[in-house]
């Protein structure tokens, strides 16, 4: 692990994992801070995640003031796990599971809410499953100070919302479909299996610059 290389798909997705998912927003529209601030009050909430076209499918569970855990099944059945911990990040791969301890001065930036350049345009109403929600076209960029890339684009997508609670039901991005659910579920946890426990620790090299 000495020479991982990490791009900026892979810092995302730690950002969002270790931040619970939650991004405060620069530059937004008034429907996009309400769904912000609504997926920030829950506690808890899983999302489920395909990309048929590359026969792949995730889910991500959240537990906010926790941590996060992730399960993808690939191709032909591959499996991965990975588990965040405060700065403990458990992976379980071919090879077994992995204990990945990060950077401190990273795991001190990352943690913190992630500045969000947002846009979301109204659209109709919409029936999904029976009940009226409402819809919005929408497209984020996550900024990474002091990264290269320095900032990542979700979209344009389009995603549906609860209409009462502005928590989101679906979103559509590119070949991806994120299907939002289990808000506030206590049956929703993360635990860390023995095997992974057990697992030698390897020190991650560092993803940001050093702080000044």
């Amino acid at each position: 692990m000495r020479n991982v290389v990490w791009s900026g798909s892979l810092i995302v997705m730690l950002t969002t994992c270790l931040s619970g998912g939650v991004a405060t927003a620069d530059e937004s529209t008034g429907l996009g801070d309400k769904i912000g601030a609504a997926l920030s009050a829950v506690n808890s909430y899983q999302v489920d995640i395909t990309w048929p076209v590359y026969d792949r499918s995730g889910s991500l569970v959240v537990v906010h003031g926790v941590g996060s855990r992730y399960h993808e099944t690939r191709h032909l059945g591959d499996t991965t796990d990975s588990i965040m911990l405060g700065a403990t990040l458990y992976q379980r791969t071919r090879t077994g599971w992995h204990r990945f301890i990060l950077n401190p001065n990273d795991f001190a930036t990352l943690s913190k809410p992630p500045a969000l350049r947002r846009n979301a345009e109204q659209l109709p109403d919409r029936i999904e499953d029976g009940i009226t929600v409402g819809a919005m076209r929408t497209a984020a960029t996550t900024v990474l100070p002091d990264l290269d890339p320095v900032s990542n684009t979700r979209g344009p997508g389009v995603c549906t919302y609860d209409k009462g609670t502005f928590l989101l039901r679906a979103c559509t991005f590119d070949e991806a479909t994120l299907r939002y659910s289990h808000y506030d579920d206590p049956s929703l946890t993360i635990e860390v299996p023995a095997a992974a426990k057990d697992a030698p620790v390897v020190n991650l090299p560092p993803i940001l610059p050093p702080s000044s």
